[in-house]
């Protein structure tokens, strides 16, 4: 062998997988190579598999004190929220409550005069007198009931008291949304045994745009028998006339709610014949 071709062959020995296939697989050849190899890689996944368990174990604790920490959250957010909503019941029923004893208060407690006046026979004294609020002394028949205008008058038992307040403030809203179509050909009136100082207070404090008539002696309120069996006690009412003075409907005894449905269904149906 030439000298040119010996350094050739010794300088490809000394190159690693120099892809001769002499050197091919050498991995394979040679197991203590392989081995070391093997050893080295367990050795890193050990490693790896130690720093793993050691940063998700207590993380996955974390994720589960969390999670129990929220659930304590949640329950106590339910609770309280639970405990509100039991108050809030309590204070409504307890509002309920005082709302129907100062309702109470306005009704007579005797027993009622259950013969309300008959539609063609009632008829009002040509002398009959009361003060409004202001102290103008009016004559029920001539300035009140004979004006021309559809009329409404509610007989409510005390001012300034709850279910009294309630019916005023309705017959107010009717007021002021009849108005607006039928100007000028609807008048409301309040009645009520009270003075007309108690009536003005009243007013200013509803801001009511109707008159409110004061019957201390209970005369129209006992002509129309809106009181008890001794007229010592309002009952609340409300009565229509139509525009010739003639009265076309009589509602004794109802509640503040029912006296301003039947009011505004009375006198709307009238205004649109």
């Amino acid at each position: 062998m030439s000298e040119a071709r010996k350094s050739e062959r010794l300088a490809n020995l000394k190159k690693p997988n120099s892809g001769h296939p002499e050197y091919e697989n050498q991995s394979i050849r040679n197991p203590a190579v392989n081995e070391q190899s093997i050893t080295h890689n367990t050795d890193s996944n050990k490693e790896n598999g130690a720093n793993t368990a050691s940063t998700s174990g207590p993380a996955h604790k974390k994720i589960k004190v969390n999670d129990e920490h929220l659930k304590e959250k949640v329950a106590e957010t339910d609770f309280e929220a639970q405990k509100k909503s039991e108050l809030s019941r309590d204070e409504t029923k307890d509002r309920k409550t005082q709302e129907s004893k100062e309702a109470a208060k306005d009704e007579p407690s005797e027993e009622i005069q259950k013969t309300a006046p008959k539609i063609d026979s009632l008829e009002i004294p040509d002398d009959l007198e009361l003060q409004l609020e202001n102290e103008k002394t009016v004559n029920v028949k001539k300035d009140v009931i004979n004006d021309g205008k559809l009329k409404l008058i509610f007989a409510y038992p005390k001012a300034c008291t709850s279910g009294c307040t309630k019916q005023a403030q309705g017959f107010k809203k009717i007021y002021n949304e009849l108005e607006k179509t039928y100007e000028g050909r609807v008048e409301i009136y309040g009645l009520s045994a009270d003075k007309p100082a108690e009536n003005l207070k009243f007013k200013q404090e509803l801001d009511l745009p109707f008159h409110l008539l004061s019957d201390p002696e209970r005369k129209l309120i006992h002509l129309l028998k809106a009181s008890n069996k001794d007229n010592t006690k309002t009952v609340r009412s409300h009565f229509v006339w139509d525009n010739n003075g003639k009265l076309i409907h009589e509602n004794i005894q109802v509640s503040p709610d029912d006296s301003i449905e039947k009011g505004e269904n009375q006198l709307t149906n009238f205004l649109r014949t």
